[in-house]
């Protein structure tokens, strides 16, 4: 029976979509050898991530031979980079994401980091990452990636994260075009007030804004902007304060951390009504019956330092609390919660999507550490304030000793 190659009779777009799961470029580099047929479609691939350290991986493993000296193999991968870039653009086919993560040395990889990245922008990029930090170590004084003028005006752009970069200067008087913009990702970039005011001005399309660990930010401030849905920030102790005005916004994750002085930074988002999750990681609870008083879903993450714990809300349906506070010590004042889940798992998440929640009010408990000698009696001591559960699921480690026979 002779065999058909269906696959190759599937449209392009699918066939592109499909060769977007492949897990690293050694496997497209597979599939382009397969045939003429096949080569041609791995050549348009619109899909791009450049990782410098896979790339060596790869072409180590291959035995192919190479100066082994570490300028020259930075120039060898961008050069590898430029060439490919080049020819796919020569066939007037647009780009859909470009991620490239590496370092650089001189003026000559500045150069061609922009020549790179000149054209995809030109060529109508959707998806575009910029990642500079990983291998900065290795130079006796490391700079920082300045992101060329032409990064000003991307109207095709829909998602954006920068990490380890510099802003341009100019950031701050041009008009700025991110008209497509809809997830924005900033990390370790120097910012300030201005400049998130200068971002979400020029972005209205914007639905998601991650922040994280952002030197010179002491403010994050959105005034009026209607399609802002989830935020999420990583600060640095100086950061002192939050003001959101976003109609929209459903979703918020902040990670803290303090200064010397224990000070939360202050907040204002109580014009978000349809603010309803919340996740929190910090070493001090703000005042959640004031900050966030629509407030639904819950994902408090607390430091092993804290042993105690008071929180009260009238709206509160689910409360997923990962801490080492015992249960003794917790006051929860919270009629209509639904769920209340438990735990110490340090690999705790904060799921954005929508969960199942009880028909009866339940709690959850999920130990991994073992369990005290008294547990169940401090266990019977919480139910017994009033929480009114009806449900009640326990994930406990317990050991049990086998005597020695003489």
């Amino acid at each position: 029976m002779e065999e058909t190659d269906l696959i190759s009779k599937l449209p392009e777009s699918i066939i592109h979509h499909i060769l977007s799961y492949l897990n690293s470029p050694k496997d497209l580099v597979r599939m382009s050898i397969l045939s003429y047929y096949w080569f041609g479609f791995t050549a348009s691939f619109p899909i791009f991530n450049f990782n410098y350290v896979e790339f060596m991986q790869v072409l180590k493993s291959s035995g192919t031979p190479f100066d082994t000296e570490e300028h020259q193999m930075d120039l060898f991968f961008l050069k590898y980079v430029q060439y490919t870039i080049s020819r796919f653009c020569e066939q007037n086919v647009s780009v859909h994401t470009f991620n490239i993560m590496t370092s650089f040395r001189d003026l000559t990889d500045v150069a061609i980091i922009d020549k790179c990245l000149g054209l995809i922008l030109e060529n109508g990029v959707k998806v575009l990452v910029i990642d500079m930090h990983n291998w900065t170590y290795r130079l006796q004084h490391p700079q920082m990636y300045h992101v060329p003028n032409i990064f000003l005006s991307a109207p095709s752009l829909a998602s954006l994260k920068l990490c380890y970069c510099e802003i341009p200067s100019s950031f701050m008087v041009d008009v700025v075009k991110f008209k497509s913009l809809k997830l924005l990702h900033i990390e370790c970039v120097r910012l300030n007030e201005e400049v998130i005011t200068s971002f979400t001005t020029s972005c209205p399309l914007l639905e998601e804004f991650i922040v994280i660990y952002c030197y010179g930010l002491k403010r994050f401030c959105v005034y009026e902007h209607l399609n802002l849905r989830q935020v999420k920030i990583r600060f640095i102790p100086e950061f002192d304060r939050i003001d959101i005005d976003a109609p929209n916004l459903c979703f918020l994750c902040l990670h803290c951390k303090y200064d010397e002085r224990g000070v939360s930074p202050s907040m204002n988002l109580a014009s978000c009504k349809k603010l309803t999750k919340v996740c929190y990681h910090g070493e001090r609870l703000v005042d959640l019956s004031h900050n966030f008083p629509f407030l639904e879903d819950l994902f408090l993450d607390l430091p092993k330092k804290c042993k105690r714990l008071t929180l009260s809300s009238h709206s509160l349906r689910t409360f997923m609390l990962n801490s080492e506070c015992d249960l003794g010590n917790i006051d929860l004042n919270a009629p209509n919660l639904l769920l209340f889940g438990f735990t110490d798992n340090l690999h705790f998440h904060s799921p954005m999507g929508s969960f199942s929640i009880p028909s009866k009010p339940c709690m959850e408990w999920d130990h991994n550490t073992l369990v005290e000698d008294n547990w169940f009696k401090k266990l019977r001591q919480f139910l017994d304030k009033k929480l009114r559960f009806k449900e009640l699921k326990l994930h406990i480690n317990v050991v049990l000793y086998r005597p020695k026979l003489n």
